[in-house]
């Protein structure tokens, strides 16, 4: 396995996409496991970050996140979980970040940081936006 840096393999992945390459290749090129067909759910980790489609993560695939000792679930999409699949892990305790959450979040930043550049007055979001 070739080794490179994290920015490298991050560049490496854009180019791919912009170019619409296989992401295969990754292994190829780094090494690894390509899960062909599979959903990652199986393995051990702190962290869940789906970017799936809506509802395509099932309370199934919430067990394994309960099972592999995921802590947080953090939706990297539209409501990629199902309605299941939510009450599964909130009943097993695993932290829950809702889509609109991360997304809220980067709106914030962007708020802040146009009012510091712009120096306008932007209405506070209870009242510009509801979530």
């Amino acid at each position: 396995m070739k080794m490179a840096s994290t920015k490298k393999k991050i560049d490496w992945l854009k180019k791919q996409k912009q170019q619409n390459k296989p992401l295969a290749e990754y292994i190829d090129v780094y090494g690894g496991e390509w899960l062909a067909k599979q959903k990652p759910w199986q393995f051990e980790a702190d962290i869940a970050i789906p970017c799936a489609t809506q509802n395509e993560v099932n309370e199934a695939d919430a067990k394994l996140f309960v099972e592999n000792g995921v802590k947080y679930v953090v939706e990297g999409a539209n409501m990629p979980l199902t309605a299941e699949a939510i009450d599964y892990i909130r009943l097993h305790r695993v932290h829950y970040a809702p889509g609109k959450a991360p997304m809220l979040a980067a709106w914030q930043c962007l708020r802040l940081k146009c009012r510091k550049t712009l120096s306008v007055s932007i209405k506070p979001l209870s009242k510009s936006m509801s979530v």
